[in-house]
């Protein structure tokens, strides 16, 4: 499993489901979960609820810039 392909789909989807991942890829999910594990391991993806997402510093600048306006301020 090329791992590359797992962030690629990352940052175009934001977060997303290793099953998913796996169909999208043509790949197993046994093969995809792998390439997850090893990239949380350095500290590049984080899963929460079921869904694997990437850390910030993997996310390209003008992504991260939209996550930015996008927030909703308490009180507001």
């Amino acid at each position: 499993m090329n791992i590359e392909l797992i962030i690629q789909m990352l940052q175009r989807n934001g977060r997303s489901f290793c099953r998913d991942i796996a169909k999208a890829t043509g790949h197993e999910n046994a093969e995809v979960i792998k390439g997850l594990l090893e990239l949380e391991q350095q500290g590049r993806v984080t899963q929460r609820n079921g869904y694997w997402s990437l850390l910030s510093a993997e996310i390209p600048a003008p992504i991260q810039a939209q996550v930015k306006r996008t927030r909703v301020r308490k009180g507001s």
